[in-house]
């Protein structure tokens, strides 16, 4: 048992002398306008735009290609991939990009993370990006019309919350349930 252990130590010191070792690293010991290289699974398709989240077993962060993916082959839900780029932020949201140096898709078809649970006041910038489900919202404009580029406020857990949904969500035009709801997303800003 002594030489699995030491193996995969000496496996990870190897692997971080090259890049970092993974995307909590990149989030809290780097700052803007430095370089990274991250490596997640893509947690979302492109109903939030060119921008794609990422995710691994310690973070999630955001990768901005700028308004398209040209030059790039455009990353889809379940890839994991390798990313070098630029740290930047915009609008408080944490991403690597627009500047990328690479994009490899290291291989597709993964499973998702599991999503965490959390309840609204947990929603803080500890899990931006990350792919989390509140359990048993309650939306207060149940029963009405899904908009696209609106927020919908709604109470689980005793506590406050919102949802925001962009006009390209699928869910758009859809009847907001005035049930109770489980909600899974990516926390954002």
């Amino acid at each position: 048992m002594k030489k699995v252990v030491f193996f995969l130590f000496a496996f990870a010191m190897s692997v971080q002398s090259f890049a970092q070792m993974n995307i909590q690293d990149a989030r809290t010991n780097f700052s803007i306008d430095d370089e990274v290289t991250v490596t997640g699974i893509v947690t979302n398709d492109g109903s939030l735009g060119s921008v794609r989240y990422i995710q691994d077993l310690t973070a999630g962060i955001a990768i901005y290609p700028g308004n398209t993916w040209d030059g790039f082959t455009e990353p889809q839900i379940g890839d994991e991939i390798t990313v070098v780029g630029v740290i930047s932020e915009f609008n408080g949201l944490l991403e690597v990009g627009p500047d990328l140096t690479s994009v490899t898709i290291n291989s597709s078809n993964n499973p998702l993370p599991t999503p965490e649970i959390i309840t609204p006041d947990e929603m803080n910038e500890g899990l931006e990006g990350q792919l989390c489900i509140i359990n048993g919202a309650l939306f207060n404009a149940g029963g009405q019309v899904i908009q696209g580029n609106n927020t919908y406020d709604f109470v689980a857990a005793g506590e406050q919350g919102t949802a925001y949904f962009r006009t390209s969500n699928a869910l758009v035009g859809s009847v907001l349930t005035p049930c109770d709801a489980n909600i899974t997303g990516i926390v954002s800003q």
